[in-house]
């Protein structure tokens, strides 16, 4: 494995976005009140170098961008410009990291102001000519106690056509769109409704409030064809569903599983299924006293096999569910920041001495002879992965 450690680095949100590529984010204040700017920097970890992308334009922080592509040479990001009090042009636009070239994929004028207190977008972008586009609008519960967005207005838009089109689907319309996440050019994973696990909304809504909340899987060719024809109900393959006692906090993609929680808001435990894409097996365990999103098990896929992460006062044991049994287990001294690419990364402090004061540290250990292959001072704040290469990013 390729280890890079990259140092003097700033505490920014950062993704891998190519071949030793890096977004870095930097969110700064900007002229409008309540909106965040973010400033995109393109990091060439092979050559340490970094550029600004396209420094004279502004970049909002509007909602959450997702790209459902597996491979994208695109970067999409929201700007505002105003026009004559609160009222502001919002601009799509997608920057080709290759080519350098930036096009607007559509605009439309709106009250910056409630974008800052009632509403936000979420776009998910499934290829390069069609994208959702999700609004959610601010609610209160009856009891006016608590607020959440879960008002919902969905629509695709055909960049190539420049057009808009209605989402009816009765799912999708009533609980929102979550999350997609994607499996190949022509699948993903959708995560429909809200979780209650979140702000303890199982305590603050009442069970007409709540949302009906799937894990499915949808063929996103059929998912565009549906969408224009009006469909009332996509197409889509359900593997789980969970309504007011239970909530499904996240799902996620980690070496060839699909991941996901279901919890029981009763009993306080949360179910962790482990779906292999390949084989369709599942592997399932369960843990105790789930109250609030830190309780949630830490989970990995090594050697191809999952395991759920246990901390103890002695220390991290991993646990092999497959075989159910302990194989790894590191002593208190270390904490676990990770597992990436099947190498274990922790972090330590140096017991201070007379001459030296007590210091960070950082170390990765191999798989499977759990042997030291890197020790390193300092703070390793991040950490990403692709393919064979491990970065590491260090204050």
């Amino acid at each position: 494995m390729d280890i890079k450690i990259l140092k003097n680095c700033e505490n920014y949100k950062n993704i891998l976005i190519g071949n030793n590529l890096v977004l870095e984010m930097v969110e700064t204040e900007s002229e409008f009140a309540g909106i965040r700017k973010i400033r995109y920097i393109i990091f060439d970890t092979e050559n340490n170098t970094r550029k600004e992308m396209l420094p004279y334009i502004d970049k909002h922080n509007l909602g959450i961008i997702k790209n459902v592509s597996v491979s994208s040479d695109y970067i999409y990001f929201f700007n505002c410009s105003k026009i004559k009090g609160d009222k502001v042009h919002i601009n799509l636009l997608r920057y080709n990291f290759i080519t350098e070239q930036v096009e607007s994929m559509f605009a439309f004028e709106d009250d910056i102001t409630i974008y800052s207190v009632a509403k936000r977008m979420k776009v998910f972008v499934l290829n390069d000519f069609y994208l959702i586009v999700q609004h959610e609008s601010l609610k209160t519960n009856k009891s006016e106690t608590y607020s959440g967005f879960f008002e919902f207005r969905s629509f695709l838009y055909n960049y190539k056509e420049q057009q808009f089109y209605s989402i009816v689907d009765e799912n999708i319309t009533a609980n929102g769109i979550d999350d997609m996440i994607p499996i190949s050019e022509s699948q993903c994973v959708m995560k429909t409704g809200f979780s209650l696990l979140e702000d303890n909304r199982y305590a603050e809504l009442e069970k007409d409030e709540v949302s009906v909340e799937a894990v499915s899987f949808v063929n996103i060719g059929q998912l565009i064809s549906d969408i224009l024809i009006m469909q009332k109900n996509i197409t889509i393959d359900s593997i789980e569903q969970a309504y007011y006692n239970k909530t499904i906090p996240y799902v996620e993609m980690k070496d060839g599983y699909l991941i996901y929680s279901v919890v029981d808001n009763i009993e306080k435990s949360e179910e962790i299924i482990f779906y292999n894409l390949t084989t369709k097996e599942t592997v399932n365990c369960i843990n105790k006293n789930v109250f609030r999103c830190s309780d949630l098990a830490r989970h990995f896929i090594i050697g191809g096999e999952p395991y759920i992460c246990i901390s103890k006062d002695k220390g991290t044991e991993f646990v092999n569910l497959k075989k159910a049994k302990l194989e790894f287990k590191f002593g208190s001294e270390l904490k676990l920041e990770s597992v990436i690419n099947n190498v274990f990364i922790l972090s330590g402090i140096s017991e201070k001495s007379l001459l030296r004061k007590a210091a960070p540290y950082f170390e990765v250990y191999g798989y499977p002879q759990q042997n030291v292959i890197l020790h390193e001072k300092g703070e390793c704040f991040e950490y990403m992965g692709c393919d064979d290469k491990l970065y590491l990013f260090v204050k």
